[in-house]
């Protein structure tokens, strides 16, 4: 290999040989990592399995919700037709099913859904594709009364 051809950013006290004019990038500020105001609710999840949680609620009321995970998990907000179904993939949803998403979340899932209609409502948390590790979530579900007016 030429080594003019390399980035000029290369050279040091002993060597010059490296060519090519390139501008290191701008260096990206740190973030101070913050708690999140609210206590968290702790949920283990075995492995292999999903965990629901249940709600009864009325039109236009909001699910605020914040959810985070030390690995791999499922996670969605489903309206319940039949209370005895436990296929999320069978349900209407009401925020988008993610199977699967990498953990663990150093920034946590953090949204506010308002209900379409009355029914009961079941928050998903699945750590179905674990083997051997069971999963821990860190969550603060809030239910808000009615947001929407007819």
């Amino acid at each position: 290999m030429d080594p003019s051809i390399g980035p000029s950013f290369w050279n040091d006290e002993n060597h010059n040989e490296f060519k090519i004019p390139v501008d290191r990038p701008p260096k990206v500020p740190q973030m101070e990592i913050t708690e999140p105001k609210e206590k968290l609710d702790k949920l283990h999840v075995k492995a292999g399995q999903v965990h629901w949680i249940e709600y009864s609620l009325e039109k236009g009321d909001a699910v605020s919700f914040l959810v985070t995970g030390n690995a791999n998990f499922g996670f969605t907000i489903v309206r319940v037709e039949n209370e005895e179904e436990d296929d999320a993939f069978a349900m209407r949803q009401i925020y988008p099913l993610f199977s699967w998403m990498p953990g663990p979340l150093k920034v946590p899932i953090e949204d506010t859904v308002i209900v379409p209609e009355s029914g009961v409502y079941k928050v998903w948390f699945s750590n179905s594709r674990a083997w051997w590790s069971s999963l821990s979530i860190q969550h603060n579900i809030k239910v808000i009364k009615k947001q929407l007016t007819d």
